[in-house]
């Protein structure tokens, strides 16, 4: 496994992907690693996870601009997470909404 780790960013490199189909509406993700393989991942993380699902993507995705669902998914195997949203009819603000969701938690826990 480690070699393949150290293989992997030269042989396919990560990069921002999307795929274009002409619809009304759209299935919107975005993700990354939260931690490496082997790192200790507090409970809190899934917290924040479901926190973000029902509540911030919730409400700006599915209540306020029209998504049919909205999720965020952490996996603690592999340090992924991610949220998706579905039926989407909004990509580029959904897009934002996601780049948003760190400051709207260190807002709500200030509260």
């Amino acid at each position: 496994v480690a070699s393949a780790l150290e293989q992997m960013p030269v042989a396919s490199p990560v990069v921002d992907e999307g795929i274009v189909v002409s619809t009304q509406v759209s299935y919107v993700g975005e993700g990354g690693l939260l931690y490496k393989s082997g790192d200790i991942v507090h409970g809190s993380t899934s917290v924040v996870s479901q926190y973000l699902k029902r509540g911030y993507l919730y409400e700006q995705l599915r209540l306020q601009r029209g998504a049919y669902g909205a999720m965020a998914s952490f996996d603690w195997q592999d340090g992924s997470f991610v949220m998706l949203s579905y039926r989407d009819p909004n990509l580029g603000q959904t897009l934002k909404i996601y780049d948003k969701a760190a400051d709207a938690l260190k807002k709500d826990i200030q509260r």
